[in-house]
């Protein structure tokens, strides 16, 4: 990185870390003439990924973790760059709050007729997308999958692929290289609905959570109705069987 980005970068991680919001330095760059590195205007998530990025701190990645230093030269302070994930990460910051019940909702294809998939839980509520046969449905009724499962494993496969060195070789790309802006923005496209899948798998795991955590207290009330009641059936027959003891010694007299 030349002298001049690495300056940008100080900069950026200052500010932000002195209370500036993403989007204020963005549009301080921008209208300073500033271009990314492979010379487009600048984006919050553009912005968010490359401060985040261990990279700039003189660090190696893996899959969202710190590994290790790295060989090439740090920019800003491993401190600095711990700093920053910490205070982007955290939730109180986002202004979306209304995250997707359902992450792929038009976007999973039947594999036996085509039609899309819609988002629809079973009775007990546990979610599911389903080839719909009813009316306004044109789906041939055979495919369910269980959200959940099918979500999970979507969001890991995006990661590894956000995570592999061609992806690294494209962001780094020349200035002005088409292919290298293309793929910059369909990488921000990307990131943003990572952004959103992470959010929202959030909210799934924690729904899943509450519902547990219900579920288990209502099967220990049942238990424990149980157990008073069989206590009580236990004490009214030692009732009646006392009652017919003293029945029988009073027939005897």
């Amino acid at each position: 990185m030349r002298e001049s980005e690495a300056l940008i970068v100080r900069e950026c991680a200052r500010r932000l870390l002195a209370g500036e919001a993403l989007q204020a330095i963005c549009a301080d760059l921008n209208e300073r003439g500033v271009a990314t590195v492979t010379g487009v205007q600048w984006k919050t998530q553009t912005l968010r990924r490359m401060l985040t990025s261990p990279r700039i701190s003189g660090q190696r990645e893996h899959r969202g973790e710190i590994v290790g230093p790295a060989e090439w030269p740090a920019i800003i302070t491993p401190a600095e760059t711990a700093r920053i994930r910490a205070l982007l990460s955290d939730p109180s910051r986002r202004t979306n709050k209304s995250a997707r019940r359902y992450l792929l909702v038009r976007l999973l294809r039947c594999g036996l007729c085509g039609e899309l998939l819609v988002s629809r839980p079973t009775a007990t509520g546990k979610r599911r997308y389903v080839c719909a046969q009813r009316p306004n449905f044109t789906g041939c009724g055979h495919m369910y999958i269980e959200a959940d499962m099918l979500e999970l494993f979507v969001v890991e496969a995006v990661l590894h692929r956000l995570d592999s060195p061609e992806l690294a070789a494209v962001m780094n790309g020349a200035k002005g290289d088409p292919d290298a802006e293309r793929a910059q923005v369909e990488i921000e496209q990307a990131q943003a609905q990572m952004d959103e899948l992470a959010a929202a798998m959030q909210c799934v795991h924690a729904a899943c959570e509450s519902v547990r955590r219900r579920r288990m207290h209502d099967e220990h009330r049942t238990v424990r109705t149980m157990g008073n009641t069989l206590a009580h059936a236990s004490e009214c027959a030692d009732t009646v069987q006392a009652a017919g003891t003293e029945d029988q010694k009073v027939g005897q007299r």
